[in-house]
């Protein structure tokens, strides 16, 4: 199967994207072209690349999730994945806290509240009540621990 292409003004042509991913073919990837009568041939260079800078100056590439990273992409890529760990366990304590706040205002609103109210109106699950009153440590009555 053949592709058409137009030469862009700029002497550009570009080469369709499924090409591209069938032949692995990334930004920075260096094309041979040797040209023979009546036609051009196109190859791809055995030399590598980083797929987010596209440089391949840089003598420490590595392979990462299955694909070649510069050192430097790297160490901004593992830099960015904490920072949004950090971001989304801060987020997820904020919740936790909001929820906790949210039980001990309905237990101070109704200390004979059961547990399975408590979940409905909050949005977790029962199990998840018992574990915030048992890391809230709220004294409660057997009758309201257990209902």
């Amino acid at each position: 199967m053949g592709f058409v292409r137009n030469i862009e003004i700029e002497g550009r042509l570009s080469i369709p994207k499924e090409i591209r991913d069938r032949r692995q073919i990334y930004c920075g990837s260096e094309i041979i072209i040797k040209p023979e009568v009546g036609k051009l041939i196109l190859s791809v260079s055995d030399s590598l690349n980083c797929i987010f800078c596209c440089d391949n100056t840089d003598l420490e590439l590595v392979y990462f999730k299955g694909n070649i990273v510069c050192k430097q992409c790297l160490n901004m890529v593992l830099a960015n994945a904490t920072a949004l760990k950090k971001i989304d366990e801060t987020l997820d304590m904020e919740n936790r806290n909001s929820n906790m706040i949210k039980m001990k205002k309905l237990i101070e609103l109704d200390p004979e509240i059961k547990q399975s109210q408590i979940a409905e109106i909050i949005g977790v699950s029962r199990s998840r009540v018992s574990q915030m009153k048992k890391v809230g440590k709220l004294v409660y009555n057997k009758k309201n621990f257990l209902s």
